[in-house]
């Protein structure tokens, strides 16, 4: 791919469709220009997988989610 991948992943997160360790085989085969993971590890989730208020929805840690997305952006080539 001729395009630059971001993919951003809770290392918690217990919902059988998005799992963290699915996630990193994902990004293992991922042929792109450029691409980066970052996760985050964060407090325990408050709801049930996949649903709301679990990991999927970076609770607590959302500035730093944020501001780390920022940055990637920000030194895209």
């Amino acid at each position: 791919m001729d395009v630059e991948v971001l993919l951003v992943h809770h290392e918690l997160d217990k919902c059988v469709v998005t799992q963290f360790e699915l996630a990193l085989e994902f990004f293992d085969i991922l042929s792109a220009l450029r691409k980066s993971i970052l996760n985050y590890s964060g407090r325990q989730a408050t709801g049930r997988p996949c649903g709301p208020f679990n990991c999927l929805y970076f609770e607590d840690i959302d500035p730093q989610f944020a501001r780390d997305i920022s940055n990637w952006i920000k030194n895209a080539t």
